[in-house]
């Protein structure tokens, strides 16, 4: 018969309440700093952790406001809201640590429980990342679940050889975004580690680089690095500019990351880590992808 790992200590002497509490609150904070798109993507929460799916609106914007001088014309429209609905998979990794091991990390060296959580939890943070800023690509199968990098309806435009095109590339996609209407921030850019490092080359014979150019210039807003993020043909050859706000991509959490132990008749422990997350960018048009670069 299975027990709750809160039960632990009362007639095993394996773990304390305590000891539980503190593996399920180390895997949550040794994980959350790895998550680049939780920095962008507000977090609105679904109480239900037994829904398979979210529903959400997308709306289409109505004609101009009139103007004249009696205000008694009547031209009404009725924004067009259309129904999406977006799977809400289970993101979560299980392992096994045997009971022998158990005891001995609880008497010398490094918990055991403690290493085992976070390992799970970094590729638990790793898949996640990856669902918010990339999505479902032939090589990594989500569910066909779009992030920022796969969404139907971005903005998108091709880029050349970096960084003696960077500025060029950006003020493109800048120039888009704000015809779609954002016209009041500066974007965040986000790439692969290759290519944002590609941007550490020194402009001409300066002391700035172009990534420092392009901040003091504030042709961007930040610049993160994320291996997370894949072309939707799986390629590290693009980058994303991204306006933030809930208005435009958020994250649905149906489960918050979640440590779950319990032991078996052998008195091994079962450990699982999972949550229960979607992107959700009701405003495609507030990204736009530079495909097609290269970095000598």
């Amino acid at each position: 018969m299975r027990k709750s790992l809160d039960f632990f200590g009362q007639d095993q002497a394996i773990l304390t309440q305590e000891e539980v509490k503190h593996v399920r609150e180390t895997v949550v904070e040794a994980i959350h700093h790895k998550l680049i798109g939780r920095d962008y993507f507000p977090v609105v929460e679904n109480s239900h952790p037994g829904a398979k799916f979210y529903i959400y609106y997308t709306e289409t914007d109505p004609s101009a406001a009139i103007i004249d001088m009696d205000g008694v014309a009547q031209a009404d429209d009725t924004p067009l809201k259309t129904e999406n609905e977006v799977k809400l998979p289970v993101i979560y990794k299980t392992a096994l640590i045997p009971w022998r091991d158990v005891e001995s990390s609880s008497r010398v060296g490094p918990s055991l429980l403690d290493d085992c959580a976070r390992t799970l939890g970094w590729q638990v943070a790793d898949a996640e990342d990856q669902l918010l800023l990339t999505g479902d690509t032939p090589a990594w199968p989500a569910l066909g679940i779009e992030g920022l990098a796969t969404r139907t309806g971005a903005l998108t435009g091709v880029g050349g050889a970096w960084p003696a095109n960077a500025m060029a590339n950006i003020n493109t996609g800048r120039a888009a975004l704000q015809a779609a209407g954002f016209t009041e921030e500066e974007p965040v850019m986000i790439g692969q580690p290759a290519m944002v490092k590609c941007l550490d080359t020194f402009v001409g014979t300066t002391a700035v680089t172009y990534r420092q150019a392009l901040l003091d210039n504030g042709l961007v807003s930040e610049i993160r690095e994320s291996p997370n993020l894949f072309s939707a043909t799986d390629g590290v050859d693009s980058v994303l500019l991204v306006i933030p706000g809930e208005d435009n991509f958020y994250m649905v959490e149906s489960l918050p990351l979640t440590v779950k132990l319990w032991y078996d008749k052998m008195g091994s422990v079962h450990m699982t880590v999972r949550e229960i997350v979607a992107p959700i960018i009701p405003r495609p048009t507030s990204i736009y992808q530079i495909t097609g670069l290269t970095c000598p």
